[in-house]
């Protein structure tokens, strides 16, 4: 590549790329997020602590892995990537505290003036508009998919959260308009929003800046006989250099811009001069907040780390659920005979599986279900509203440097306090803004710019913090009820918070939700299937001591737990339990005989037993007697309740 040069990075984007991108991801939310999904150990791929370094390439290679190797753990992995479930906390929080920011937008043709471009009339009462109306109107854009100036600056604010700055361009076409109606057809300036990770060099000295080098990409596609070439992305480089600048040459010394492609070639007949802006290039940081070493400060960092910690351990919860319903299960002390008989009747699909003594060791073999050390949902739930109570934390303290977060916007002392974060955001909207109107100006023509814009500088703390506690509390609360009351006490919690942009945004977070409401409910419509009656609560007795814990036996302190619905067993010994009930009704067992092997192997009491093996091995279905005393059932016991 000739200009090896236009390579060269800054030291600061050097230092904090690798950050950029990493909080542009979880921003952004989507499928590139998924690869931050935590591997377990034994799953393929790295060790779990590289998992943010892996490179777009090596998910391919691992996507094909599993292809490969269907069954394998790449797939277990695989299968965990694509059901996970990620909160996108960061763009919540930017989309709150910038909604509350721009409810006090300037209002244009009073604190917000284009000066020599005009006034902005109502867009009903437009016949042919001014150059004012042109850019408002379409304020990053030359045609109909533009957006307009307050949803604009909206945007740049919220990706400055992420990234702790944003960089501006005031673009303007390379030939000039001659007419109005050429400046209507798009020949106008507009103003342009990059990356940080797309700006990688850049010089300044005493607040001008000399010069820039920003990425771009480009692709040539022509017919050549029966192929389409050019058709593929390159990266190309584009320089900004500010006239009189010389250290970069003698080349560069007037000042303007060139584009050179993927090799370091000067692009024909792409390049141009800052003329009309005086030889200053009309380029700019638009900040979130500024950081004397590290350049800006995002204000997502923690609340990101906060969003891959909720969706690892929602991922790991729910597989622990269902690898603990498919669990291994370890024969102790057996020996390879007395393996090999077992391994065989399971081959055969025998429900009676006889595991012999171990005739070196006279030991009786004992079993091992693997799924008895499946985390419970209530650790997992636990840890889930912990992490939720920490962005809540986060969030308050970002917007307020306030000592707490829960319940903050209802402490007396807080209501009437003013917020130092919105009135530093209002202070760098309005210099962006003053800076973009003044070169829009210059590149339209004026050589005296008087347009501004004045902020508000006092925002009430308390309505923001509320809508924080409220969305996510709406967060927490989503799947508890009605799916389409959920789906509405959502997009109203949105709406208040400022998450709407518009009414196709309206439709798509609509349908975000109750996607995401539906599918909740199904996965634990599912799981309550594979539990059904050792859920808690889920039981179909209403005998009254059906949800009492057995009294302990006073003469063993050590007696084991007996399980009752509140000691609830894992999917595996459900699973083990059903059999038995099934070999009973298929006759293959006595029914005292099930009844016993429920209560040794499962540490149940008889009257559980009995209850859980119901009508099986009788004659007839029985029900529950509503008076015991009528067919000699001790006091106080339930009769057999309906079949397993």
């Amino acid at each position: 590549m000739s200009n090896e040069w236009l390579k060269s990075e800054h030291p600061i984007y050097t230092l904090r790329k690798a950050e950029w991108e990493r909080n542009e991801r979880r921003f952004g939310g989507g499928p590139d997020v998924l690869q931050e999904v935590r591997r377990f150990d034994w799953e393929v791929g790295g060790p779990p602590a590289m998992q943010a370094d892996r490179t777009r390439e090596h998910e391919q290679q691992l996507a094909m892995e599993a292809k490969l190797n269907a069954g394998s753990p790449a797939t277990h992995y695989g299968a965990r990537q694509s059901e996970a479930t990620y909160l996108n906390f960061p763009e919540s929080f930017a989309s709150m505290l910038i909604g509350h920011l721009m409810r006090q937008a300037p209002q244009a043709d009073q604190a917000l003036k284009f000066g020599r471009l005009g006034t902005v009339k109502r867009a009903d009462d437009v016949n042919v508009p001014s150059r004012a109306e042109l850019l408002y109107y379409n304020a990053d854009g030359v045609g109909n998919d533009g957006s307009q100036w307050d949803n604009y600056w909206t945007l740049v604010s919220k990706w400055s959260v992420a990234t702790g700055h944003r960089w501006i361009l005031a673009e303007a076409p390379a030939v000039k308009p001659n007419t109005l109606q050429d400046e209507i057809d798009g020949r106008r300036p507009y103003l342009i929003s990059y990356s940080p990770l797309d700006v990688p060099n850049w010089h300044e000295e005493g607040g001008e800046l000399l010069f820039a080098i920003v990425r771009f990409w480009y692709r040539t596609p022509k017919v050549d006989g029966a192929e389409l070439a050019g058709n593929i992305w390159k990266e190309g480089r584009r320089l900004f250099v500010r006239k009189g600048f010389a250290d970069l040459g003698p080349t560069y010394l007037g000042g303007g811009w060139w584009d050179y492609d993927a090799d370091g070639n000067e692009i024909a007949g792409r390049t141009g001069t800052w003329d009309a802006s005086g030889g200053r290039i009309p380029f700019w940081k638009h900040f979130y907040e500024r950081h004397p070493k590290r350049l800006s400060r995002s204000g997502i960092f923690e609340m990101g780390q906060a969003a891959i910690a909720y969706m690892n351990t929602d991922s790991a919860a729910g597989y622990d659920f269902w690898d603990a319903c498919s669990s291994l299960v370890y024969l102790m002390g057996i020996d390879k005979d007395g393996f090999n008989l077992v391994a065989d009747k399971l081959g055969e699909g025998a429900k009676l599986l006889p595991v012999l003594m171990n005739e070196m060791s006279k030991t009786v073999p004992q079993v091992y279900d693997g799924s008895q050390g499946a985390v419970t949902a209530e650790v997992a739930n636990k840890r889930l509203l912990t992490i939720r109570e920490a962005v809540r934390e986060i969030a308050s303290l970002e917007v307020s440097g306030g000592p707490d977060a829960s319940g903050l916007a209802k402490q007396l002392g807080f209501l009437d306090a003013k917020s130092p974060r919105l009135r530093l955001l209002a202070s760098e909207l309005e210099s962006s803004q003053n800076t973009a109107i003044h070169f829009l100006e210059k590149r339209w023509g004026f050589p005296q710019p008087t347009g501004s814009v004045k902020w508000p500088r006092d925002f009430d703390l308390a309505p923001l913090l509320e809508s924080i506690d409220r969305y996510l509390e709406s967060q927490l609360k989503a799947g508890a009820s009605s799916a389409t009351i959920t789906t509405r006490a959502l997009m109203a919690a949105a709406g208040e918070a400022g998450l709407i942009a518009d009414g196709d945004d309206s439709k798509k977070l609509e349908a975000e939700f109750a996607t995401s409401i539906t599918a909740k409910a199904a996965r634990e419509a599912q799981e309550r299937d594979v539990l059904g009656d050792f859920l808690p609560g889920g039981g179909k007795s209403d005998a009254p001591d059906a949800q009492q814990t057995p009294p302990a036996d006073e003469t063993g302190a050590d007696q084991k737990l007996q399980t009752t619905t509140a000691t609830v067993l894992n999917g595996a010994q459900i699973a083990s339990a059903k059999d038995i009930v099934i070999a009973v009704v298929a006759g293959q067992l006595p029914r005292d005989t099930g009844v016993q092997m429920l209560q040794a192997f499962f540490n149940l009491t008889p009257e559980k037993a009995e209850q859980i093996m119901g009508s099986a091995g009788t004659p007839t279905p029985t029900t529950p007697n509503p008076n015991p005393a009528d067919d000699g059932a001790p006091a106080g016991e339930p009769a057999a309740a309906g079949g397993a």
